[in-house]
C-alpha cells in the first residue's frame, strides 16, 4: 500500500462514493481554502494491486524551516474496518507526507457513534463506529476526545432534519405547541423566503464573525448551486391587518363581557367569573 498525489478530480470520485463523505471533503472547499493561506494537497491511498481504495484532502502551512502542520478536514476517507489495513495506510502516509515536508497531520473523521433525536435522546448507537476509531488509535494517531483545540475546527455535533415527505404530513408529525406556534407566526405576518440573489451581506451581520465576508462569498462561489440563503421576514401589510382583525375581534369580547359584568340580574358568581375575564380582556385590548 503507498500514498501518492492526485487530481481534485480523482479526489471528488473518492468522495462521492465513500459512505461517510462530507462537503469539507471536495475539490470546492479545496478552492476554499487555497485562497486563505493554505497549500492543498489531494493524497490517494493505492493498494498493493495499484487500485485506488481511499484519499484525503489536506490543508498545510509551512511553520519553520519548510516544515509544516497538515489538517485533513473530516479525516481520510478510508475503509476503517480492517485494523491492520490502517495501519498499513496509516505507515504509507507517513512516508508520503514526510516527502512533503508536513511534520504533523491532524484530523477529525466523520465517523458518527449515535443519532440522537431533537430531545438527545439516542436513537441509535453505530458500534462498528467505535471499533474505528479503536483501528485508527492503534495504527498510530494520538486521541484527543472532547479537546477544544479539535472543537474549534470542525462541530462535534451535526444536525440533520428529513424534508422528503408531503408538507401537510411534516406539519402534523409536529406537536401541539409547535403548530400553534407556526399558525401564530403566519397570522404575525412572518415568511420565509430564499435568496435567488445569494446575498452574503444581510446573512453576515447576524453571524458570529469568526470568518470574513469573503470567505462565506467564497463558499458560494464555489458551492454554485448546493448553496442557498433562507431568511424569515415579517410581512408589514399582512401583520397590520391580522393585529386590527385580532383587536376588533377582543374589542367585541371586552363588550360582551362589560355587559354581563354590568348587569344586575346575573348571578353574581358569573358575573364575578366575567369580571377577572373582562380584566385580562383589557389588559390584551392594550397589548393589541
Amino acid at each position: 500500500m503507498r500514498a501518492v498525489s492526485i487530481s481534485p478530480g480523482q479526489f471528488e470520485k473518492i468522495a462521492l462514493r465513500h459512505k461517510y463523505k462530507n462537503y469539507y471533503q471536495t475539490p470546492n472547499y479545496g478552492i476554499v481554502m487555497s485562497k486563505f493561506g493554505f497549500d492543498i494537497l489531494y493524497v490517494g491511498i493505492v493498494s498493493n494491486n495499484n487500485k485506488l481504495i481511499g484519499g484525503a484532502l489536506i490543508l498545510h502551512q509551512e511553520i519553520f524551516l519548510n516544515n509544516r502542520i497538515g489538517y485533513a478536514p473530516r479525516g481520510i476517507l478510508f475503509d476503517y474496518d480492517d485494523e491492520d489495513n490502517v495501519e498499513e495506510m496509516t505507515k504509507a502516509l507517513k512516508l508520503y507526507l514526510n516527502k512533503q515536508k508536513i511534520m504533523l497531520l491532524r484530523m477529525d473523521p466523520y465517523i458518527p457513534l449515535t443519532i440522537r433525536d431533537q430531545n438527545g435522546d439516542v436513537l441509535n448507537n453505530n458500534e462498528q463506529g467505535k471499533d474505528f476509531i479503536d483501528n485508527i488509535i492503534n495504527a498510530g494517531f494520538q486521541y484527543k476526545g472532547n479537546n477544544l483545540f479539535f472543537e474549534t475546527e470542525k462541530p462535534r455535533w451535526e444536525s440533520l432534519i428529513l424534508l422528503n415527505k408531503d408538507l401537510r404530513e411534516i406539519f402534523s408529525e409536529f406537536d401541539k405547541r409547535t403548530r400553534n406556534k407556526i399558525r401564530k407566526a403566519i397570522n404575525s405576518g412572518i415568511e420565509v423566503f430564499i435568496d435567488e440573489n445569494k446575498d452574503i451581506s444581510t446573512l453576515y451581520k447576524m453571524l458570529n464573525k469568526e470568518k470574513p465576508q469573503s470567505y462565506y462569498k467564497l463558499l458560494i462561489k464555489s458551492f454554485g448551486e448546493n448553496v442557498e440563503i433562507y431568511y424569515a421576514k415579517i410581512n408589514t401589510s399582512l401583520f397590520i391587518i391580522n393585529s386590527r382583525r385580532t383587536y376588533e375581534k377582543e374589542l367585541e369580547e371586552n363588550a360582551r363581557l362589560t355587559q354581563i359584568v354590568q348587569d344586575l340580574t346575573r348571578d353574581p358568581k358569573e358575573r364575578n367569573s366575567c369580571l377577572s375575564k373582562k380584566m385580562q380582556s383589557d389588559k390584551l385590548v392594550n397589548i393589541y
